[in-house]
């Protein structure tokens, strides 16, 4: 989650990976080091709970870092080559998307309509089908699929479905279970 909202941080702030890299080269030799990665991130706005990632970020970009290559250690320093795994990673679509309530409250109605008000019947009949109590990413879009085609247009093609399962995928696991969707049903049981 968190190299997701760093690379969102800098779309926002920069507009591209590109324009970050060459905001946070200060001494422009085509290189970032720690120093300059953590300082340039800060002097920039990064988010303060993104701050106390940010050596754990530029670890995970170091190519060099520990373990990736035959000859051990890092090399403290990230080039462009590096710096645009960023641009490159494509984060699972829940990862991205941004959570919308009204939707997903659309969307929870329009499931409570068809199973008679009953939320675990809902929950059993429409979502978690597996049984397994927990409902992830591809089997909520599949899910959901099938919901549309048998008239529920509020899990259809032209709902973004994304913003309905990141509003009840809050943690962004990418999973939600009984207890998400229904907290009260949930301490019931």
């Amino acid at each position: 989650g968190e190299l997701t909202r760093f690379k969102r941080w800098t779309i926002d702030q920069f507009g591209s990976i590109r324009q970050l890299f060459e905001a946070l080269d200060t001494d422009r030799n085509g290189g970032i080091c720690l120093d300059e990665f953590i300082n340039g991130c800060r002097v920039h706005g990064l988010p303060q709970d993104l701050q106390r990632s940010v050596v754990l970020l530029f670890e995970a970009l170091d190519a060099e870092a520990e373990g990736r290559t035959a000859g051990g250690g890092g090399n403290g320093q990230l080039n462009w080559e590096e710096f645009q795994f960023i641009d490159k990673w494509k984060p699972p679509a829940y990862l991205w998307e941004e959570a919308n309530f009204e939707v997903a409250n659309e969307f929870r109605e329009a499931l409570l309509k068809k199973n008679r008000g009953n939320e675990l019947l809902a929950w059993r009949r429409c979502l978690d089908r597996d049984g397994s109590m927990r409902v992830g990413y591809e089997e909520f879009c599949i899910q959901c699929r099938v919901l549309g085609k048998r008239g529920i247009p509020e899990a259809g093609p032209n709902t973004n479905i994304t913003s309905v399962y990141v509003a009840l995928d809050q943690g962004r696991h990418g999973w939600f279970t009984l207890k998400d969707w229904s907290e009260g049903v949930h301490d019931r049981l």
